[in-house]
């Protein structure tokens, strides 16, 4: 059976005569005289075998020995920021991440599960049922993917709030569940149950992460105030309680104990650094390890100091790193792999070999989430020790796409390839940036504008195969943007000018982009529909559709204006303040924000 299904996925059979020969030793690959022997220890290993013989098994003899430098290499998706991937989706990326040597795969969860008497706990979202969680586990086995449940379990669940009667008195402050409280507790024994039903990893991630205010609100009415890691760490004691009570190990995230290490500042380093209190370090049970994120992936000393802190951990320490495809229309594989090449050689000096590969939604799972597929194979290729060329023959064995065409879906966002230190969503900001207040005009750069025309061509001509839904998609928002992208600027210099002429031909660029938009809507219903549940494209609807609305009321403004109907249009008078934005970058001063919310309107929603 899954010889059929590596066929089907990358078109490779092996051929009749390869001879297989079950050992241990790990997956070694030997051609001579035309003839393949496959050494391997697991089935599953086949995956893997068949991706590297199409991708390095040239004419003539080879030799090919498969290692893996890191004792786990997991991938996460996530499944609860709008978009929950349908179980097909799921399936494929497993199919992927076996034949990239992947060990493990979770789905980010927030509340996006069936949990039994919770009949409002991840409704209307998409949430998972049992039944399609048993039916992902048992897939994930077949092709020796462990599937970790992946769930929160202190913050992050403001989708869960906002459901008042059933569920608001369990909440501290902000998206934080109320420490101490049993009745929390019972909701998290229920969390646990259900994914001990239906996953057989007895491994699980339990986030606790960006709890910043955790203690402050209704824990504070009634416990008054507790020291931050007193607090975190009582909750975190109780949750390993109950996980241990259906045999799991845990994993989560450890930006709280360093963020309040820097708050507090109990102990520090010979360089005036702070350090994680020792006590709170012994405090973490027995049954739970740390993992590290920080997606910067720049080498500063503090990125650095960072990753050698948590050599104090007891228990294993994992590394996530991201394959970029945030906050906006685009991927960002460009930042993804500079980051990935820090973010390893800090791993290797630290000697730490657990491997997290995040893939989040945040913003609204606009991206494709097959988009990041080049860094997806990278992260690999640094765990197998591959060269560049190395990786790329890998992602075009298993995509049939070469690496450099899958690049150019970022290109909209990155000037056709010009590679920058930050991840700027150059397409969404644009694309939301109000006509007529402008709130980012500032940020327009005119010799950018080509670049959408020229993404837009290229991104049809790479329009093939299976996965021609996201490059049609991108190619479609680049021709939004070759019209979209400088109007208000050109609206705000002609109105200074005084010439009604130019305004109401920019009107008309107002229609083309109105059509243009509605064109995108289709391409990106189609990229939607192809790998996710349909819950959550009301959304993008809702922001697209306020997007066209929101320009046919500017148009009607301006020639309002153009006809001396109007004596002047108050928005274009205002002078623009470049640093007021909240999303620019400190390092670069570009903007680089994501949230649509800020980016539309500095009015409120």
């Amino acid at each position: 059976m899954l010889k059929k299904e590596i066929q089907e996925e990358i078109g490779f059979s092996f051929s009749a005569d390869t001879r297989f020969e079950k050992r241990t030793g790990g997956l070694k690959i030997f051609g001579k005289d035309g003839k393949i022997t496959v050494y391997y220890e697991q089935e599953s290993q086949l995956a893997r075998a068949a991706l590297l013989i199409k991708a390095h098994g040239e004419q003539g003899d080879f030799c090919i020995e498969d290692k893996r430098r890191f004792d786990d290499l997991c991938f996460m998706v996530d499944c609860s920021r709008n978009g929950v991937l349908t179980v097909s989706t799921v399936k494929k990326y497993i199919r992927n991440l076996s034949m990239l040597g992947y060990t493990s795969m979770m789905l980010y969860t927030e509340d996006t599960y069936e949990i039994e008497g919770e009949p409002i706990f991840g409704y209307l979202r998409g949430r998972y049922t049992k039944a399609e969680m048993r039916e992902i586990d048992a897939y994930a086995k077949e092709w020796g993917i462990e599937m970790i449940p992946c769930i929160q379990t202190l913050a992050h669940l403001n989708a869960l709030r906002r459901w008042y009667t059933d569920y608001e008195d369990l909440f501290d402050c902000d998206d934080i569940l109320l420490v101490g409280d049993e009745r929390v507790y019972k909701l998290i024994d229920k969390m646990f149950k259900t994914m001990s039903e239906c996953f057989s990893s007895r491994r699980i991630h339990i986030g606790m992460d960006e709890a910043h205010n955790v203690g402050r609100g209704a824990y504070m009415d009634k416990n008054g105030y507790r020291n931050t890691f007193d607090v975190l760490s009582e909750h975190l004691n109780k949750v390993a309680e109950i996980a241990a009570k259906y045999g799991y190990s845990v994993l989560i995230w450890s930006d709280m104990f360093l963020n309040l290490a820097e708050r507090e500042k109990r102990r520090l380093d010979e360089k005036g650094k702070a350090l994680i209190p020792t006590d709170v370090i012994d405090r973490i049970p027995k049954n739970v390890s740390v993992c590290h994120w920080d997606y910067g992936g720049f080498p500063s000393e503090n990125y650095l100091h960072r990753f050698k802190i948590h050599q104090d951990f007891k228990n294993p320490v994992w590394m996530a790193v991201s394959s970029h495809k945030t906050g906006g229309f685009a991927p960002a594989n460009s930042f993804s792999e500079h980051e990935m090449k820090t973010a390893f050689s800090a791993c290797k000096k630290y000697k730490m070999n657990r491997i997290i590969n995040c893939s989040w939604n945040d913003g609204g799972a606009e991206a494709a989430q097959f988009s990041n597929l080049p860094s997806v194979v990278n992260v690999s290729g640094y765990a197998f020790g591959k060269t560049r060329t190395q990786m790329k023959k890998e992602f075009l064995a298993l995509t049939g796409y070469s690496y450099e065409s899958f690049m150019k879906l970022e290109w909209t966002d990155n000037g056709c390839g010009r590679y920058t230190e930050d991840h700027v969503r150059v397409t969404k900001v644009m694309l939301y940036n109000d006509i007529l207040t402008g709130q980012l005009d500032t940020e327009v750069d005119k010799a950018y504008t080509p670049c959408f025309t020229r993404a837009a061509k290229a991104l049809i001509r790479a329009a093939k195969g299976q996965y021609e839904y996201m490059f049609k998609n991108m190619a479609q928002i680049a021709r939004v943007m070759s019209v979209k992208y400088e109007i208000g600027v050109r609206l705000r210099e002609a109105y200074a000018a005084g010439d009604r002429e130019k305004m109401r031909a920019v009107t008309e660029d107002m229609d083309e982009t109105v059509r243009r938009i509605k064109k995108f809507i289709r391409t990106l219903k189609t990229q939607w529909m192809t790998e996710l549940k349909p819950y959550g494209f009301e959304i993008q609807e809702y922001r697209l559709g306020g997007v066209m609305e929101r320009i046919k009321g500017c148009k009607e403004r301006v020639l309002q204006y153009v006809n001396g109907e109007t004596e002047n249009i108050p928005e274009l008078e205002e002078t623009l303040y470049p640093d007021a934005w909240l999303g620019r970058n400190e390092r670069t001063g570009r903007q680089a924000y994501n949230s649509f919310e800020l980016i539309a309107s500095v009015n409120r929603f």
